[in-house]
């Protein structure tokens, strides 16, 4: 094949992958940053339009998770203990499947270990899924050293430097980890750990074709297994987040996405009506929304969940349930 012939399919499958990526991981006027030989993430002016250099291991780029409205679309749990943290991995995949997320996609590092991407088919609240995030950490690896994993993002009290240093960021992969020299990938799963850091960068249409695969996570899915960590772990993380969502940057009348399911389509038929009804009455009190508002939008998701199979049958039934929870603790 002609090398004309072979730069030009490189750079159809570079942007090919650059615009699956955007569309998994990135909110409009997401800020990047870009890290540096030493293995920090000064903020950058890098955008979007960036990302085929970033893939072709010209500049590597972290993206910050947390849009300006304090919403989430892509999350990680890194773990950093090398091959004896793989057995770990595939049983949290696996747990989190049974709770009814899709497969969740798994990372190998440049650096020290692997990653499980929980990838949202619309931006979450932050603190709902900063909130997850320790559940799964409760549930699964409590005893899990600090220093041997990373919750992405993290950034409840975290200082301006601590979410700069990686609390808040992650690198997407596959790309060039510019302090080992080695290169991060998507990675089909297997029962044998896979090497940690690449020595060549991976073939991007394999990179294309396993992210095709993946089921981004509806808000009703997370929903459902937010309750069900909860009950597992009897009751949401005691210090709970301190960093709030931008609901000041939303227009009026306008809601999360998350939210925007429960209004639009009803709760959940696998979710709790009364944890329905907790989860929107924390959202009304953290964004500041009146006692008549915030009934306004409890009679809305009422009225859409007329299949739903609670005892609550009525919308009065209903609104009952949700005034009972009008005072919990914000997000």
């Amino acid at each position: 094949m002609p090398v004309s012939q072979e730069f030009s399919d490189f750079s159809a499958t570079t942007e090919s992958l650059a615009e699956v990526l955007r569309g998994l991981l990135c909110h409009e006027g997401q800020r990047f940053h870009e890290m540096t030989a030493a293995g920090d993430y000064p903020p950058s002016s890098r955008t979007v339009a960036d990302l085929p250099a970033h893939l072709a291991g010209e500049i590597t780029l972290a993206l910050e998770l947390v849009s300006a409205a304090g919403l989430v679309k892509g999350a990680l749990l890194d773990f950093d203990g090398g091959p004896a943290h793989w057995p770990l991995v595939l049983r949290v995949r696996a747990a989190l499947a049974e709770l009814g997320l899709p497969a969740l996609p798994v990372s190998v590092s440049g650096g020290k270990g692997y990653g499980l991407w929980l990838l949202f088919a619309e931006g979450l609240p932050v603190a709902q899924v900063q909130q997850f995030l320790r559940l799964v950490r409760a549930a699964y690896f409590p005893e899990l050293a600090q220093a041997l994993h990373d919750l992405r993002p993290d950034v409840s009290g975290a200082s301006d430097s601590e979410r700069i240093s990686g609390k808040a960021v992650a690198k997407f992969p596959p790309c060039l980890h510019r302090k080992s020299g080695k290169w991060s990938a998507f990675i089909a799963p297997t029962e044998h750990a896979p090497p940690v850091g690449l020595e060549a960068a991976p073939d991007l249409a394999e990179q294309v074709a396993l992210l095709a695969q993946v089921q981004p996570i509806s808000a009703g899915a997370f929903l459902h297994a937010l309750a069900a960590l909860q009950q597992r772990t009897a009751g949401p993380a005691q210090d709970g987040p301190r960093y709030f969502p931008k609901f000041d940057k939303l227009e009026s009348g306008k809601h999360p996405p998350c939210i925007a399911a429960l209004l639009e389509k009803g709760a959940p038929h696998a979710l709790d009506y009364n944890t329905a009804n907790l989860n929107l009455a924390a959202y009304a009190s953290t964004r500041g929304l009146d006692e008549d508002e915030a009934e306004e939008l409890a009679v809305e998701m009422a009225e859409a969940s007329s299949e739903h199979s609670t005892g609550k049958k009525s919308t009065e039934a209903k609104l009952k349930n949700f005034r009972s929870n009008q005072h919990p603790r914000p997000f």
